[in-house]
């Protein structure tokens, strides 16, 4: 995974003792992977706001992995979407992707997956 990746999860109760160091074990999630595009990218953006990327507890966190995963609030979403144009064009087929998987699912309820 280079890039984060974008679940949607309706359902809290679904996450409740999931192994997320299995991928296999949240591949069923509604899903959108980018490819270049992760969490340091998105804290940037959200530079200069009152606004902090990830804030709160994670859902999970394995150091010793290097992978997190945290729910993502949706005005962090509409910022980052709004701002998308201030990185670089490299990173625009992800936000289109992102975008995309947004207007099919909504902004509540969106977790990220990230690697470091």
């Amino acid at each position: 995974m280079a890039g984060s990746t974008f679940l949607y999860i309706p359902d809290e109760d679904a996450i409740e003792g999931l192994d997320w160091s299995d991928f296999d074990a949240w591949a069923h999630f509604e899903q959108v992977e980018m490819d270049a595009l992760m969490t340091l990218d998105f804290t940037i953006l959200l530079n200069g706001t009152d606004l902090r990327w990830g804030e709160g507890e994670p859902t999970f966190l394995n150091e010793a992995a290097g992978m997190v995963v945290m729910n993502i609030q949706p005005f962090c979403l509409a910022t980052v979407l709004r701002k998308s144009d201030a990185l670089d064009p490299d990173y625009q087929a992800d936000f289109e992707r992102l975008r995309e998987f947004l207007q099919v699912h909504g902004l509540n309820d969106i977790y990220e997956v990230s690697t470091f």
